[in-house]
């Protein structure tokens, strides 16, 4: 939740400078070499963009993103009625990519400024894997989730050089998940095996927090 209100922010400061700019730059006569290639660095995940201009006001896109994390969970499991005191913990490694196309139409305020929409389509993948032991029994749980989305994408562009700039974006879309979830209990005790599997499918739209980023042009 911290996050997206601090996103959110950020993103609320990014307009208003681009606004401040786009005021300021309605009349400059600055000329700027258009560049045929962009690469664009999102400030809040580890994921990038790479365009290709197919001409100066139409954009061709790719996405990927790359989060990977590995860490252990500590639980401290208190019991009043036997006064003891159990602590446990989890090994977490979980995953997920995501690669997405699209196609950009630029509308080119100024030679600074410019304002762009388009179409895109999503596909990620995520792989949760979680660890364990607690209360006896040793537990394995791998939970998979792949998405398919489309949306659309709508942007600001703010120029500061012919190799540098920076973006504002907001990609709203509806999506189709698939998701299937398999935990394995162990008994030491007794090396009796208990396997669970769910399977579920949902539909959603994701209204998705703005981002910013780093424009990289050549």
């Amino acid at each position: 939740m911290k996050q997206i209100i601090f996103n959110k922010i950020i993103f609320s400061i990014s307009f208003i400078f681009l606004l401040f700019l786009l005021i300021g730059n309605l009349n400059a006569q600055d000329n700027i070499p258009f560049k045929k290639n962009e690469v664009w660095i999102n400030f809040f995940n580890s994921g990038a963009n790479y365009k290709r201009s197919l001409n100066p006001k139409t954009f061709l896109k790719v996405g990927v993103t790359l989060d990977f994390s590995k860490g252990l969970s500590i639980h401290n499991n208190y019991n009043n009625n036997l006064n003891s005191n159990k602590i446990y913990g989890y090994f977490k490694n979980i995953q997920y990519n995501s690669i997405s196309l699209g196609i950009e139409k630029r509308v080119i305020i100024s030679s600074k400024m410019t304002l762009y929409h388009g179409p895109e389509l999503l596909y990620g993948y995520s792989n949760n894997k979680r660890k364990g032991s607690a209360r006896n029994m040793y537990n394995e749980t791998n939970h998979k989730n792949q998405k398919f989305g489309a949306g659309y994408t709508i942007g600001a562009i703010y120029n500061f050089n012919s190799f540098l700039g920076i973006g504002i974006n907001w990609f709203p879309y509806i999506y189709y998940n698939f998701s299937k979830t398999e935990s394995i209990f162990i008994n030491p005790n007794t090396q009796v095996n208990q396997t669970y599997i769910s399977q579920a499918n949902t539909f959603g739209v994701q209204l998705a927090t703005p981002d910013v980023n780093l424009i990289l042009k050549f």
